[in-house]
């Protein structure tokens, strides 16, 4: 809200099931991170997109 940006224009990147959730509840875009919790997790809490590390987030940022 500070920003003035709708939550549907914003992407959060999170590492627990509960981040997750919030995210989507929020109405964004989640990437989850596998530092915390396997990838089937993060997926079946909802996240949009599942990573196992930060460069390979960063990649898709880069293509997109």
């Amino acid at each position: 809200e500070r920003l003035n940006v709708k939550p549907a224009s914003c992407c959060v990147i999170e590492d627990t099931v509960a981040g997750v959730i919030a995210g989507k509840a929020a109405g964004m875009t989640v990437m989850g991170i596998t530092n915390t919790f396997k990838s089937e997790a993060l997926g079946q809490a909802g996240a949009d997109h599942v990573y196992q590390s930060y460069s390979a987030i960063s990649c898709f940022f880069e293509s997109n």
